[in-house]
This record gives structure tokens, C-alpha cells and sequence, in this order.
């Protein structure tokens, strides 16, 4: 699939197109906007109502039609037929056999020529629905499609919108017509996760998503997935909120302390005078002024009793995202607590800001941990899926994911154990370092029996070695237990196979 272009725009697109109307004599012509057919979705017919405005209107009536254009030539008539409204208006509909004939995802572009003016149509055609990944990432300030490498030479200043293009290619074709809403990209189903503080504009055949500043701003600066969601795909959007400075931190040593408040509170008493970005942090309540309630929200985020990111902390409704985990990149602590705190208060409620702590939870787990914290968090995921997620089958699945994300002899345990983990055991013991550890050390009856059987089940190459050596040093274990000999001999013969059958696989590739 050729890659849709995302441009990047500092400026806002026009709200309104006007027709262009010329010299009596000569046609009122309206050919940079589109007058939409109704979508056509697989079935049916298409129609339009030619309708612009009070004065072309009367231009427009259906005995004044000439033809239908597209192409540059005239469609056959045998493709549609002309009746008027109840004013007298032309209503043009394309038949279903002619509209069969059509591309899915794409706009087609038409002409209604009439005695004294010409009006351009657009028709989308949605018969199915495709998804974009990361085909491509834009940064606030770069010029033109981002290469990877160069970095935007002036980023997002805080103030202006966040502002993405969409332009379709020769597979999709996006509207105003077919868009119908922009969430966050997350990791479980973002339909209920809807962006506030956003515009949609259109200019042509291109459509700008428009992220208000005084949204983004709350969120921690750095680079955020959106979805927008057409009729015809869904598109994966990426946002750069990173700034020149940060809100409460005009001392701009990139943490809001007592100093900053103290320059805010002096700045407020006009004893200091602030410019520029320093200014800008300082001016945390965005009202054009600094003031004391300024310095005294900065001493409260300072003092940790305020958040200086809301969007990263307590959303009670769940049409907004809980973007703790792209937290937890950056305050790794921040985020630990309040997904403690979150998880401290769970009421029986499944909701959304539940899944993002209980994400997070397993991520700092599976970075540093003791066996207490990950069999008490276990015990957690257990009660959520034996009460708030007992029905609910996706939910569950990404909470299995959670558990199974941690390396350790725990949680690994509980995968083999589990039989809610069938289907998720071969990617779960994928780079388990957890495994290795464990033929690697002074043979443990429990801990074999569980990693012998699971890699007799799924034979990875990757521990072939460990297990040679776990084999050959440990012949008088394996004497007196020939229940794990057998064991250790079925997952040694089928790790073999497994190798064998992929060299054999790469060589006929090769061949």
C-alpha cells in the first residue's frame, strides 16, 4: 500500500470557500469545494441535491442541467438520472450497477453542468473498512513528510495549535463527509476513548485535524498516537507536544521547585521582570498575565499536592484517555503512584483508568520486583477477572498479557498454570531470561517440571544450549528423578526437530 502523506501546517486552513462567480455571459463556477453525493456503503444508489447558495441557486434548477462530468468527459446517461426537489433543484443519482464498478476507499470527483453555471461533486465509497499504521511520523515544525532522522528546527511553542494534514493517495481518498471522530491510540479498543479539544477543517481534497493548544498543553511533552477515524480507515496521527518550555518552570532547569514559585511570585509583585519562554512557564494559569494564584499553583505542583499534567493523573470519565503508561517513560515514579493509588481504590468498577494502572503496575514489576509484590499483584489480576472483567473476554486477554509481560518465575508459573494463557504461551515465553536463569541454576524439582513441560510443548532453539547444560551438569538430579529425565529428553528431541526444521526452511528460501 502506497503510504498516505501527512503534511505538517503552522497555519489554520479556511473555514468557508467562496465560489468564484464571473461576468454576465460567461458561468458561475464552484471548483474549489466539493458538494458531497450521499456516501455510497455497497448498496443502493447515490443522490445529491446541487445546492450552494441563495444567489447560485437559481442556476442550479434541473431544467437548467446540461450534463454530468468526470474526467474530463461526459458521464454516459444510462450511469444516472435527473429529477428536482421540491424547489425545483437538480438531484442527481448515480445507479447502483455504475457505482459497483467503483474502487472502495476512494473519492470520485464529478461535474453537474448547467446553461449558466458548472458545480463540482464529490463521491466516497465505503464498502469496507482498512487500517493505516505508522506509515509515517510527523513532528510540530518540520517541513514536508519527516525523514526519521532530522529534528524540527523550531518546536511546538505551547501556543499555537497542533495541526496534521491528511492527503489521500491512490488507495483512499479522506473527507469532512467520512470523518467521524479522533481518539488516542491505545492499547485496548480506543473506541470509547474520544479526543475533546480538537477541530476538523477541509481545504480540497485534503483534511486538517486541528489538536487546540490549550488541550495539548496537558499533556507530558513528547510525541502521542491519535486515531482518526474515517468511514474508510482508521489513520494513526502522531502529535508532538514537546515544548520550548515547561508550564511552572521559568527558572527553566526542567522541574517545577520552590524557586520557580518564588520567581512567579516576584514577577507577580513586579519586583523581577520575566520575558519570553520564562514568562510563558511562569504564566501557568495561561491568562496573558502572571499573577499570585500563578506562583501559588506552581508551589503546590512543586509541593507534589497539585498535578501540573492533568491528562496524566485521575480522568473519571472514560471518554477520555488514561495515558499513565507514556507516563511512566518519563516519571517512572509519578506514574508507579498514582497507579498504586488507582489500584488502592478499586471499587468492583472496571474502568478504563483501572486497565492503565494495572498496564503500568506490570511494567514497573517487570523492571524491578520482589516475588511478594508480583504474587500480590497476581492476586489483583485474579480478582479483576474473577469479578469486574468475569464477562468481559478482550479485557481479560490484555490482563493476561500484563501478567505474562513480567519475567519471572511467578508469573511464568502462573502462565503454565493458567489455562486462559493457551493460546498467548508460545509469544509469553519468548526471550524469558527467567527460563535461562533457571536451568542455570542448582536443579529446583517444581521450577524444572514446569519449564521442561513448557518447552516441550513449544520447542524454541534459543534454549537448546541451556538445556544441554543443565542436562550434563546435573546427571545425579536427573537419576533420581526419571519423571523430569523424560521430560528433559522430550523437550531436548523436540528443540532439535524445531532447529533442524528451520535451517532446513532457511536453506530452501535460500535455494
Amino acid at each position: 500500500m502506497k503510504k498516505i502523506v501527512f503534511a505538517l501546517v503552522a497555519v489554520m486552513l479556511a473555514l468557508s470557500l467562496l465560489p468564484a462567480v464571473y461576468a454576465e455571459g460567461t458561468k458561475a463556477t464552484v471548483t474549489d469545494a466539493y458538494i458531497p453525493f450521499e456516501v455510497w456503503r455497497g448498496e443502493g444508489d447515490a443522490s445529491v441535491t446541487v445546492s450552494w447558495n441563495p444567489n447560485i441557486d437559481p442556476l442550479l434548477k434541473a431544467d437548467e442541467f446540461v450534463s454530468l462530468e468526470t474526467g474530463g468527459s461526459e458521464l454516459d446517461i444510462a450511469y444516472y438520472t435527473l429529477t428536482s426537489d421540491s424547489d425545483g433543484r437538480a438531484v442527481v443519482t448515480l445507479k447502483e450497477d455504475y457505482l459497483k464498478t467503483l474502487q472502495n476507499g476512494k473519492a470520485y470527483y464529478y461535474r453537474a453542468v448547467f446553461k449558466k453555471a458548472m458545480i463540482a461533486l464529490r463521491l466516497f465509497v465505503v464498502t469496507e473498512k482498512a487500517t493505516i499504521t505508522n506509515d509515517l511520523i510527523f513532528l510540530s515544525g518540520v517541513d514536508g513528510p519527516w525523514d526519521g532522522k532530522t529534528m524540527p528546527d523550531e518546536p511546538w511553542d505551547g501556543k499555537s495549535d497542533l495541526s496534521v494534514t491528511i492527503t489521500g493517495n491512490d488507495d483512499f481518498s479522506f473527507g469532512p463527509e467520512i470523518f467521524q471522530k479522533l481518539v488516542f491510540d491505545t492499547v485496548v479498543d480506543p473506541s470509547n476513548y474520544t479526543v475533546r479539544g480538537y477541530t476538523v477543517q477541509s481545504f480540497g481534497d485534503t483534511v486538517s485535524v486541528n489538536l487546540k493548544a490549550e488541550y495539548a498543553r496537558r499533556f507530558v511533552p513528547g510525541i502521542f498516537g491519535f486515531i482518526a477515524v474515517f468511514e474508510n480507515a482508521d489513520v494513526i496521527l502522531n502529535f508532538d507536544t514537546s515544548y520550548t518550555y515547561m508550564p511552572g518552570d521559568p527558572s527553566g532547569d526542567a522541574a517545577v521547585t520552590a524557586e520557580d514559585a518564588r520567581l512567579a511570585l516576584r514577577a507577580a509583585a513586579k519586583l523581577e521582570t520575566l520575558s519570553g519562554d520564562a514568562f510563558t512557564a511562569a504564566d501557568i494559569s495561561d491568562t496573558g498575565e502572571i499573577t499570585a494564584a500563578d506562583a501559588r499553583k506552581i508551589l503546590r505542583v512543586a509541593a507534589k499536592l497539585e498535578e501540573l499534567f492533568p491528562y496524566m493523573t485521575y480522568i473519571d470519565d472514560d471518554n477520555e484517555s488514561f495515558l499513565l503508561r507514556d507516563l511512566y517513560a518519563r516519571d517512572p515514579q509519578e506514574a508507579v503512584r498514582i497507579a498504586d493509588t488507582v489500584i488502592a481504590e478499586y471499587d468492583g468498577k472496571y474502568t478504563k483508568k483501572l486497565q492503565g494502572a494495572i498496564q503500568v503496575k506490570a511494567m514497573a514489576l517487570n523492571d524491578s520486583s520482589t516475588p511478594e509484590e508480583r504474587n500480590e499483584y497476581i492476586k489483583f489480576c485474579e480478582k479483576l477477572m474473577d469479578g469486574a472483567m468475569k464477562d468481559k473476554e478482550d479485557y481479560r486477554k490484555y490482563v493476561l498479557l500484563f501478567i505474562g509481560s513480567i519475567d519471572s518465575w511467578e508469573t511464568l508459573s502462573y502462565v503454565v498454570d493458567n489455562e486462559e494463557f493457551a493460546e498467548l504461551r508460545p509469544s509469553l515465553i519468548d526471550d524469558k531470561k527467567t527460563i535461562i536463569e533457571i536451568l542455570g541454576d542448582s536443579p529446583d524439582a517444581e521450577k524444572l517440571s514446569v519449564i521442561l513441560g513448557l518447552l516441550g510443548d513449544y520447542p524454541e532453539p534459543e534454549y537448546l544450549a541451556a538445556l544441554e547444560d543443565n542436562m550434563s551438569a546435573n546427571g545425579e538430579f536427573y537419576a533420581s528423578h526419571p519423571d523430569l529425565t523424560e521430560k528433559a529428553q522430550n523437550a531436548y528431541d523436540r528443540i532439535e526437530g524445531e532447529k533442524a526444521e528451520r535451517e532446513r526452511n532457511l536453506q530452501a528460501a535460500g535455494a
